[in-house]
């Protein structure tokens, strides 16, 4: 009885955190990087999540042009590796891509990062912090921005 209750009460918060990330991402966001990953993810120049859906868009006068709509689904993950399931939640795209989506206040912006996890193919991506090892205060700066995700800003 005891395991029931705890699995419950796992999926339960579970549920709650994701159901709060979807809250906080729901919205039109504005592109500020794009880091190229070799990914069929065309990023627009704005994008807005409706549900389970991303709208990349561009704007042409306050039109919105060129849009590419991609549908997702959100993974259930119960491992306990994501500590803040408020800010962070992976997604996996209808061509097996599963990105990690974390939200974050960074030079008091709200950033929406993307972060590709799983390719297409199937190959996981891992990103090494090899910075440590870098003396020149010039190159570690340019290897920092180098390590900076595609990101979006909240936009009104």
């Amino acid at each position: 009885m005891k395991k029931i209750s705890v699995i419950i009460l796992f999926s339960t918060i579970n549920i709650y955190s994701q159901n709060n990330f979807q809250k906080n991402i729901d919205g039109k966001w504005k592109l500020e990087k794009v880091y190229d990953k070799s990914t069929f993810l065309n990023f627009g120049k704005y994008l807005k999540i409706l549900g389970n859906e991303i709208h990349f868009y561009n704007l042409v006068n306050g039109i919105e042009t060129k849009e590419t709509v991609i549908k997702f689904y959100y993974i259930d993950y119960t491992d306990g590796y994501y500590h803040n399931k408020d800010s962070q939640q992976l997604i996996k795209l209808e061509n097996g891509e599963v990105w990690e989506l974390r939200l974050g206040i960074i030079n008091n912006e709200t950033r929406l990062i993307f972060d590709l996890k799983i390719t297409e193919e199937g190959y996981y991506l891992v990103t090494a912090d090899d910075r440590g090892i870098i003396r020149d205060p010039k190159e570690r700066k340019e290897a920092l921005e180098g390590e900076i995700n595609t990101y979006y800003i909240k936009y009104n």
